[in-house]
């Protein structure tokens, strides 16, 4: 996907060299199309923009200022949009109040800012003093490093269809925000997933050329798209999402051992046994349930009513009621 670079004129031209040098630099080899006017703000949504704002010494840029008009009256001009924020000033006052009103701004225009995704810059760097120290470089090297991280994340919207199989697919951390999405190993389905659930883990930190599964959108969906070194950020920085990322990480280590071995149960009843003392979602379509069994839909018609017929279990419509567990343990 290509960059939308809002970058507006500033009143003096001497106000933007710096920033200019700094995009030429931390864009080098980026597809980029840049928006130079409030005019050009029309048709940018679902894309990755980064805002990049020159100050004159007084604080104002009057291009700028009809962009905030646009953004701050159209509350869907740049929805799906995901968005980073540079602000680079001529004196040292300003930056700090710009940005708060850009960021603000671009968020009633209904775009995301994800992560860290403010650079602020005063005329003498001395911001980024502490960053150049720690880096072992100069303010201004500090300056373009920061903006290069400025990108990361994106706002995805899948129509149906295949969204990740093993040949196509991003070394991202996807987080489902809307929709339903189905998982699928050749022809055992995994899992379905909903809002907040994850995939794309597997590539993530991996250099396997080929994902692990086939990701299918089963409708209209939006996913948001994490690059690897946005998540390395996030886990450095943030312990809770650390934690977090963790924690998704064991379950699906649980999970996947499960259906292991669910799958290498010995008979279709020891399987649909496994499953269900494990909590699996008996009220999905039986189609869907002989794929995640690995069963054909016959056997586990079979298998339901000798596990009924046995009393261990009771059925009302699609509701299953374990009636006895420890007895149905003793299938496995």
């Amino acid at each position: 996907m290509s960059l939308i670079l809002i970058h507006p004129a500033p009143d003096s031209g001497w106000a933007g060299q710096r920033l200019d040098d700094v995009l030429k630099h931390a864009l080098a080899g980026r597809e980029v199309r840049a928006v130079r006017t409030a005019a050009e703000l029309s048709g940018l949504e679902n894309q990755r923009l980064i805002l990049a704002l020159p100050l004159g010494d007084t604080g104002v840029n009057m291009e700028y200022m009809r962009m905030l008009v646009r953004l701050r009256k159209e509350r869907s001009l740049l929805q799906g949009c995901t968005a980073g924020l540079i602000v680079d000033g001529a004196g040292e006052l300003y930056t700090k109040s710009a940005a708060a009103e850009g960021a603000l701004a671009l968020n009633l225009a209904g775009c995301a800012l994800v992560g860290r995704p403010l650079v602020e810059a005063t005329g003498s760097l001395r911001n980024f003093r502490v960053q150049a120290q720690l880096g072992g470089t100069d303010e201004a090297t500090a300056l373009r490093l920061a903006l290069a991280e400025l990108e990361g994340a994106s706002l995805v919207r899948f129509d149906s269809g295949v969204v990740y199989s093993p040949r196509h697919f991003r070394r991202s951390l996807a987080v489902v925000l809307s929709g339903q999405l189905q998982v699928t190993k050749g022809a055992l389905a995994v899992s379905v997933l909903g809002p907040g659930d994850l995939f794309g883990a597997a590539a993530l930190y991996s250099d396997e050329p080929e994902f692990a599964s086939t990701v299918t959108a089963k409708g209209p969906s939006r996913c948001l798209m994490l690059e690897q070194r946005l998540v390395d950020r996030l886990l450095a920085e943030q312990g809770q999402i650390r934690e977090n990322y963790l924690r998704y990480l064991t379950g699906r280590v649980r999970f996947l051992s499960g259906r292991l071995q669910t799958l290498a149960q010995p008979g279709v009843e020891g399987k649909l046994a496994r499953y269900l003392l494990a909590g699996g979602d008996s009220s999905c379509p039986a189609t869907q349930l002989c794929q995640r069994l690995g069963v054909s839909r016959a056997s586990l018609y079979r298998a339901f009513s000798a596990l009924e017929d046995s009393g261990l279990i009771l059925r009302q419509g699609k509701t299953i009621t374990i009636v006895d567990p420890a007895g149905l343990e003793t299938v496995l």
